[in-house]
């Protein structure tokens, strides 16, 4: 009886989800942007805390037609070539993550083609997506879905439609605890293989896949547009400036702000003016509570600036441009976006030594902060019951914050080998060429097959 009924709760919030989401896509663009801007606190904690996750829908529900064991038969009307799939129309990390593996595709010439799928409540890139899928044409031979566990109910019917045709379904998840969700089990059912963006990912969703599981990052380039200086963002040119950035959309006790502002304090004594941290935030309009608590957290020390702005792209790279090191101690990362763009500007990085961002940080190519692990609180993040993770050690960020402002020649040193070591392994040509190999030998093995 609790099965049914749990069955029939899930069956409800799809249906209440997919009618918002319908109702949203019927609305003028210029209203579809109001609500991205302006949307109640209140719909989006329903929207993430509800709807969004319930995926683990019953045999004949949510995958019908899609729930395939075995790989299908391939059918001759197959295209050759890869479809990209996810919000690659929108300003948030799928997006970017999506759109950076176009990147990676187009720099190792894979022949592929683009579909997006619209992003309810997000802010929409500045950029078109490109190479579209042609209207009408036949699904390609494989496709790369870039959208996580909780999300592949969002995939369009033609997918469908194409896996019941043999088409390869690759999925590229984001995950930020060690622990997969249980609730999320049945989205392997969606895919033949998955792409992790770290091993931290990767060794997260190996535990419980019954798929194969590849460690194949988004690539991290970054050319600015143009040359940015300090008075751009309000910021003074003669102190060594740390940077910290985040979305508080992203889960602030995840992120860890205070402590990054604790390690900052503890390394230099007030009256140290030549020093200074500079907080960048998104969305924290939509958290009144924690950003009115770190903006009282910041007014103690004059030296510590919280900058509530919205960038573009090539911005916030200026932004990263401009800062002597970058500043990240949080308790968990999937990837770690910022962190991988300041290594590729050549700013040395410190942050915690723990989960994803271990895919590009080393000891000889970063500032890597000790940690123990820690239970996730209640409420902290999503199905965090019974995990752990990271809590830095302050006083040791304080330290190697202290040796980069006072030891130029390590700065430098070890800015220049991030960047090296990011072009080296995380250039879109270096990430292509492993997509172009890995298709290929999908493609060899399927021809192999009966």
């Amino acid at each position: 009886m609790a099965q049914l009924a749990s069955g029939v709760a899930a069956r409800c919030k799809r249906g209440v989800f997919a009618l918002v989401h319908g109702a949203y896509l019927c609305l003028p663009a210029g209203a579809r942007r109001l609500i991205v801007r302006y949307r109640p606190l209140a719909l989006r904690e329903f929207v993430r805390g509800h709807m969004m996750p319930v995926i683990n829908a019953p045999p004949g529900g949510l995958y019908t037609g899609f729930r395939r064991l075995e790989r299908a038969p391939r059918s001759a009307q197959l295209r050759p070539g890869l479809s990209i799939v996810g919000f690659l129309g929108y300003s948030f990390g799928l997006g970017e993550s999506a759109r950076a593996l176009v990147r990676a595709c187009e720099a190792a010439r894979v022949n592929f083609e683009t579909i997006s799928i619209e992003a309810p409540f997000r802010r929409p890139h500045d950029e078109p997506a490109l190479h579209p899928r042609p209207p009408g044409a036949a699904p390609r031979e494989a496709a790369l879905i870039c959208l996580n566990a909780n999300g592949m109910h969002l995939l369009p019917p033609e997918l469908l439609q194409a896996a019941a045709a043999g088409q390869y379904h690759i999925g590229h998840w984001y995950w930020e605890l060690e622990r997969f969700p249980a609730q999320w089990l049945d989205a392997f059912h969606a895919v033949d293989e998955l792409w992790a963006a770290s091993p931290f990912i990767r060794d997260c969703l190996a535990r419980v896949s019954p798929r194969p599981v590849l460690f194949i990052p988004p690539p991290v380039e970054v050319r600015l547009q143009r040359a940015y200086a300090r008075a751009d963002f309000g910021l003074p040119a003669d102190r060594f400036l740390f940077l910290f950035s985040y979305d508080f959309d992203s889960y602030v006790q995840r992120k860890n702000p205070r402590a990054s502002i604790a390690a900052f304090l503890e390394a230099f004594a007030p009256g140290n003016d030549g020093v200074m941290l500079a907080i960048k935030t998104l969305h924290g309009d939509r958290y009144p509570e924690q950003l009115a608590e770190l903006r009282e957290i910041a007014r103690a020390d004059a030296r510590v600036r919280l900058l509530e702005l919205s960038l573009s792209r090539d911005e916030s790279f200026g932004l990263i441009s401009v800062c002597d090191s970058y500043l990240s101690l949080h308790r968990s990362e999937g990837f770690g976006l910022g962190m991988a763009e300041a290594m590729a500007l050549g700013k040395p990085v410190v942050a915690t030594g723990y989960s994803g961002n271990l895919a590009f940080m080393q000891p000889d190519n970063s500032c890597l902060v000790g940690y123990r692990l820690v239970p996730v609180g209640a409420d902290e993040y999503l199905y965090g019951e019974g995990q752990v993770w990271a809590e830095p050690d302050i006083a040791d960020a304080a330290r190697q914050m202290r040796r980069l402002v006072q030891d130029t020649a390590f700065r430098i040193g070890i800015g220049a080998h991030a960047a090296r070591h990011m072009a080296e392994h995380f250039s879109a040509h270096a990430v292509g060429l492993r997509i172009r190999e890995r298709l290929e030998a999908i493609a060899a093995w399927r021809a192999r097959s009966p």
